[in-house]
């Protein structure tokens, strides 16, 4: 089963990067603004079940905003890990699809305890694996 932190990533990777002349100000403002978002939806089918699977959470009212918020900053941490080279950001980023274990090494802290919160959210009983050990 996929982690719901390699869920998060995917979801800031949509297939819109690659043409993006700017990946990290364009990423930001999809992932931050609803109104851009639902523009690269409507328009864009990989987003649009990226945005399904967020919605089919079933998270509290702005869990949705706070998986968003959070697939901006692990964005933002590769993008500068990656020196804003939009080349080498789509290749790790394509990298870390085949491999999504690979991308826990790159959380912070705070982001890891942010997605252990909504794991709890999307499963209060635990019984559903939705970190990787």
């Amino acid at each position: 089963m996929r982690s719901l932190f390699t869920f998060l990533f995917l979801v800031a990777t949509s297939s819109t990067l690659q043409s993006w002349a700017d990946p990290l100000e364009e990423t930001s403002a999809l992932l931050n603004d609803p109104t851009t978002r639902q523009s690269v939806i409507q328009q864009d089918p990989e987003a649009k079940k990226a945005d399904q699977r967020v919605k089919q959470l079933g998270l509290a009212p702005g869990g949705e905003a706070r998986v968003y918020g959070l697939s901006a900053g692990i964005f933002e941490n590769l993008a500068k890990e990656n020196a804003g080279d939009a080349d080498r950001l789509t290749q790790t980023v394509s990298e870390m699809v085949r491999n999504p274990a690979s991308l826990e090494q790159k959380l912070t802290p705070a982001q890891r305890k942010e997605i252990e919160n909504l794991s709890k959210e999307v499963d209060p009983t635990g019984k559903t694996p939705l970190m990787a050990p």
